[in-house]
């Protein structure tokens, strides 16, 4: 996992242009002028003081280039917290990338940013990210009925949590 760099967009724009990737959340799928709009966003933040968007690029070592994004978005400093979001190229789902990222982040957001709770949102019928939640240690927290407009419909979202002291439980 790395910081992003402006040569990452072809391989962004792979993921972030799928409507399979982007099918459960409320963005996309990005044009190309989009998805340079947010390279350059996610850029120009890894250097804001203070940093709110800890976004990295997964980087697939065989072939040397970005497969996904995982990181956190500080929602609070003030009560210790961030949410998780993360994206993957669909020809590496199922392989474990993304649990693999998804842990390394939140060891980083307990141990490096000092954070109390991380929690995640996504769609109950996106059974690819339950799956990647629960297997690093989120717990289910509730439902928010119809939650979202999104696609031209109420969306429910499912709320995944996890505290500083449940590492390791």
């Amino acid at each position: 996992m790395r910081e992003y760099v402006a040569e990452d967009f072809e391989d962004m724009f792979a993921y972030e242009s799928d409507p399979l990737v982007v099918q459960y959340v409320c963005y996309g799928p990005y044009s190309r002028e989009e998805c340079w709009q947010q390279l350059s966003y996610h850029i120009e933040h890894q250097t804001a003081v203070p940093r709110i968007y800890f976004h990295l690029g997964i980087v697939q070592r065989e072939e040397e280039r970005l497969i996904g994004w995982c990181g956190l978005e500080v929602i609070s400093r003030e009560n210790q917290e961030a949410e998780l979001g993360y994206a993957l190229h669909r020809n590496y789902w199922g392989h474990g990338y993304m649990t693999e990222a998804a842990q390394v982040v939140i060891e980083a957001g307990f141990e490096q940013l000092n954070l109390h709770r991380i929690f995640a949102t996504c769609s109950p019928a996106n059974t690819g990210t339950v799956r990647v939640l629960e297997k690093v240690g989120m717990r289910y927290e509730g439902c928010l009925m119809e939650q979202k407009w999104c696609r031209g419909e109420w969306r429910d979202t499912a709320v995944y949590a996890l505290l500083a002291h449940e590492i390791g439980k």
